[in-house]
Order: structure tokens, then sequence, then C-alpha cells
């Protein structure tokens, strides 16, 4: 699993590199796909689909899920951790 924390639910932000400059954007996760430019070097730049930029940031293959959590909500914490067992307990009958 790869866990991305959403700190909060007012701010949906998230650290990301221009492509060409390195320049750190912070970039609205709800607005994927959206066309802006790097305030630096100026390239029109697509706000990608967050999920999928950091499993390509951390070159995870596919089928690697990903999901965004907020570590202040129990419900989420407990979601995850019974996503968890139940994938252990799915790899162990397959």
């Amino acid at each position: 699993f790869i866990i991305i924390p959403k700190l909060t639910h007012e701010d949906p932000c998230l650290q990301i590199d221009c492509q060409y400059c390195q320049h750190k954007l912070s970039i609205d996760i709800d607005l994927s796909g959206s066309i802006g430019s790097c305030p630096i070097c100026n390239t029109a730049l697509t706000v990608p689909e967050c999920l999928q930029y950091s499993a390509n940031c951390l070159n995870l293959s596919p089928e690697v899920p990903c999901l965004f959590m907020s570590p202040a909500s129990p419900e989420e914490c407990a979601q995850v951790l019974e996503l968890c067992f139940n994938s252990l307990l799915y790899s162990f009958d397959a």
C-alpha cells in the first residue's frame, strides 16, 4: 500500500515538482486535469491525478493500491487497517 496523508479537509494541497525547472508547486488535489503554469519557468502544466503521480514518482507497479487518508480521522484509520488485514487474509487464502 501507499498511503498519502491528507492533513486537512479544508486544504487539499499537495507539493509536486515542476517537470522542467524542479520548482516545488503546491497543487489542489481536487483540480486534477486542470491546466496551469509554473511561476518560475512559465511552462504550461497539467495538474496530475495525485495518486497516480505519487505511484509514478515511487516507480510502483499498477497493482500497488494507493489511497489518501486523514491521520486524524479514527474512521479512516480503521478502514485502512481493515483493508490491510483483509488483503493479508486474502493473500493467504489464494
